[in-house]
Order: structure tokens, then C-alpha cells, then sequence
């Protein structure tokens, strides 16, 4: 790792070890010799205070920049006075599934959707959630998110949704699809109530819209919750944000389409040059700015002398496969003399070779740079050179459950499942899962009739 702009280096997961008797780079080791990998390595590092906005990691053919504007950088960009951020809250108000009925009606509070915070208004907030009853069907959240799709905020805001469920939809991947459509005005932070939330809905509509999600247990404060998750949806943001490359190859840039920033979070970029031999000019630039303002630059400088396993290049490949993977394919428009049952052939066939041209450059990149995608699959084989297993050591680890991306802390009571890691005499890890011998239990959920 390079020094550059680094003040400390320490992990909250593993015990390491950080050498700092070389010039230009930190090396990180494992403190202990056998070091159980049954968790993410997490490395927490500590920049300079004194520091650009920008941050370029380089290797050969391929630039991540790592934008994190500050609150002046946001007060600039939004000329200090225009108010850039709408808060919505969604709240399922559906009761037991009596004959699958689904909530087809909605309604807003305001007249204009949104409207200005004020002592006012507040009253007629508070008298609306005091009048709210569950008991109105089953979850539907489809048509409520697409009429906030037609009713886009003004330019240059951005949306924050605070959803609150505590049930299950059978449509996620379409609810999700509508989220992506969307993500580029819109940040929605999910809670999952109760006992039994559908984990892949709460986690899905936050991590597509680069949001954030909570499980809230029954019988817990929920207005601690959404106070926290309101501290991080308050910061200003930048909109529109564009970054030129001022490198002398040609390269692609991903993602093509730049979400909102935050003042103190990040957004990152990657160019990843077509020829990946090919050395950056030490005079290249990068370049963030708005249509107000310029937000910040950075030269490319050199490549560090570090390994170049081509991490860069894959993330950012990893990026543009996901990003060509939920792509919409747009309608084209076919020529009015054509009768209508022509049109819909002319149409599907469009749309089918724009369909196979995204297949196509999505498995090779997935070839090239050995990233997995949904038409590509990696098959590992064996290759022993001691067809003996008697050099085999049993280790065994926890298996932790994860809660937004931190370990979920249980009950000394609460057992968990050892995962059983097999090491054989040449390096082969054998992972497999190792079931308890007690009888598995059956949960059952309770609803009032």
C-alpha cells in the first residue's frame, strides 16, 4: 500500500502487522502465523487531514479516483442558498394477508408532494400519523414507487425515502428494476419491523439506490433508528457532477452514469485504458466539476511501485458488468408507415441485437478479467501432487451473520454452526459446512385472526 496521503493503518477484524521501514509503501501482515479467514479482512485507514478532495490509486492501464467533497465543496456547488434535499417517508400500513388483498391506493400528505419544513406543516404530519391504522391488505410497493418515478423532484435535489415494512412482496426483482431506474436522484434507507421483514426487499432497496437498511426488533424504539438514519441522509449533496480524463490513451470510464455525492461520503470512478500496457503521461490529469463550478483535480503522477495484480482494472470491470447488467434496452422508433403488427416485429428485433451486443461485451470483459456474470461461470480443478490426505489439518471457525455489512452481535446462549476447513500439505483449502446434530427446529410465525 503507498504512503501517499496515509496517516495510519489498523484493523478492527485481524491482527496485523504494518512495516514502515520502507519508503514509499506500507507492507501488512497477519500478526499471527495462522490467521483464521473465516471473516472479511477489514483494514481501517486513517488519511491526512490536510488533503486533496480527490484521491487516485494508479496501476498500469488503469485509474480509481475516490471523490469525498467537503461541506464547502457542496455550499459552492449549490451556490450556498438552494435546498437540495426532499424527505419522503413510506409507510406500509398493511394488515394480515386475509384473502391476498394488496394495497392499490395511496395517497400523499401535501398536495405538492413535498413542501417546507415548518411548524405547520409538522402539526399536520403529526396529526396524520396519529390517525393511521394498519389493516389494509397485503404489501404492495410497486405502484406507490412508480408514482414517485413520475413525480420527480426539481433539478438539481435529490429524494431521500424512508420506507418503513414489516411485510413481504413477491414482486422484489421488479420493485428493485424500478429502483435502479431511479437511483440517480433518489437514496432510499429501508426498516425492516418486526419479526419476520423480507430481508432480501429491506437490503435490496437500500443497496440499489446506495442507501442504507436496519432491522428493528419488536419492542424496540423505532424513533432512535430513523433519528440515526436521518443524521446521514442530512448532509448537502452535488448533482450532475461530470469527471474528465485528461490521460493520453484512450479508455473507458465507468459508471457511465454518476450518482449524487454526499458532503463527507464518497464517489468513486475508474478508467481502464483499451490497451492495458500501455503507461500513463505523468503530466495526466483528473478532473471533477459541475455545470457551476469546478470541484477539484489531481495529476496521475507515476505508477507506484507496488504489485500490479490488476485489482484496479477488475474492480472497475466488475463495475461495468453489473452496470450493463441492469441496463434498460431503449425503444426505438420505428417509421409511422409501417402497420402496427410490422412495428412490434421491427421492434423485437431491435431490441433482441441490442439485447445479444450487451450479452456479448459482458462475457468479454467476464473472460478477459475473470470477473463471474450472469452468462459466464468459473469452474475450479483440483490438481493434487499427494493423492494422500493424511496431511489434512481440521480447523474450524464461526460463521457470523452479518447486519449492513457489520457482525451481528448474539447472545452468549445462541450457538453457532463451525464452518470445517480442511488444509491439505500443498496449500488446498477444502471449505465445507459441518451441520449441528441437534434437530433443526421449526418456527412459526403468529397472526391475529
Amino acid at each position: 500500500m503507498e504512503k501517499v496521503g496515509i496517516a495510519r493503518v489498523s484493523s478492527s477484524s485481524h491482527s496485523i502487522q504494518v512495516d514502515l521501514s520502507q519508503l514509499e509503501r506500507y507492507v501488512i501482515e497477519f500478526a499471527q502465523e495462522n490467521a483464521h479467514l473465516d471473516r472479511d479482512i477489514l483494514l481501517d485507514i486513517d488519511l491526512i487531514k490536510n488533503r486533496s478532495n480527490i484521491i487516485l490509486a494508479v496501476e498500469t492501464g488503469a485509474v480509481m479516483a475516490s471523490l469525498t467533497p467537503t461541506y464547502e465543496d457542496c455550499r459552492r456547488a449549490t451556490s450556498n442558498t438552494t435546498l437540495t434535499n426532499e424527505f419522503i417517508f413510506v409507510i406500509d400500513c398493511s394488515g394480515p394477508m386475509r384473502h391476498e388483498n394488496k394495497i392499490d391506493n395511496y395517497r400523499p400528505l401535501f398536495p405538492d408532494m413535498t413542501t417546507v419544513y415548518n411548524e405547520e406543516n409538522v402539526r399536520k404530519a403529526e396529526e396524520f400519523t396519529k390517525k393511521m391504522q394498519a389493516g389494509l391488505g397485503g404489501t404492495e410497493l410497486l405502484k406507490p414507487l412508480q408514482w414517485l418515478d413520475k413525480s420527480r423532484p426539481k433539478q438539481g435535489h435529490t429524494r431521500q425515502i424512508f420506507l418503513l415494512t414489516d411485510g413481504e412482496i413477491s414482486n422484489v426483482n421488479e420493485v428493485l428494476d424500478l429502483c435502479r431506474s431511479i437511483l440517480n436522484f433518489t437514496r432510499i434507507f429501508s426498516f425492516g419491523l418486526g419479526h419476520s421483514p423480507s430481508h432480501s426487499l429491506i437490503k435490496g432497496l437500500a443497496r440499489t439506490t446506495n442507501g442504507r437498511f436496519v432491522f428493528i426488533h419488536p419492542n424496540e424504539n423505532v424513533d432512535i433508528y430513523i433519528g440515526d438514519q436521518l443524521q446521514k441522509a442530512l448532509p448537502s449533496c452535488i448533482t450532475n457532477i461530470q469527471v474528465k480524463w485528461n490521460i493520453n490513451t484512450t479508455v473507458m470510464h465507468t459508471p457511465t452514469k454518476l450518482l449524487p455525492v454526499y458532503a463527507n461520503d464518497r464517489l468513486i470512478v475508474y478508467a481502464l485504458a483499451n490497451d492495458q500496457t500501455s503507461t500513463f503521461d505523468p503530466n495526466s490529469m483528473v478532473e471533477s466539476y459541475t455545470h457551476q463550478c469546478r470541484l477539484c483535480e489531481a495529476n496521475i503522477g507515476r505508477v507506484p511501485n507496488v504489485n500490479n495484480d490488476r485489482t484496479i482494472a477488475r474492480l472497475a470491470v466488475k463495475v461495468r458488468i453489473l452496470e450493463l447488467q441492469h441496463a434498460k434496452i431503449p425503444r426505438t422508433n420505428t417509421e409511422s408507415s409501417l402497420q402496427v403488427r410490422f412495428q412490434e416485429y421491427h421492434q423485437t428485433s431491435a431490441t433482441n441485437s441490442e439485447q445479444d451486443t450487451t450479452k456479448e461485451q459482458i462475457i468479454e470483459l467476464s473472460l478477459k478479467y475473470q470477473i463471474l456474470s450472469s452468462y459466464t461461470a468459473f469452474v475450479g480443478v483440483e490438481k493434487r501432487t499427494d493423492m494422500s490426505n493424511t496431511g489434512m489439518i481440521l480447523r474450524e471457525g464461526p460463521i457470523e451473520s452479518i447486519v449492513d455489512d457489520q457482525p451481528l452481535q448474539r447472545p452468549h446462549s445462541a450457538k453457532r454452526h463451525p464452518i470445517s476447513s480442511l488444509t491439505s500439505s500443498n496449500g488446498l483449502n477444502i471449505g465445507c459446512l459441518r451441520k449441528s446434530a441437534q434437530p433443526r427446529q421449526k418456527r412459526h410465525r403468529c397472526v391475529d385472526q
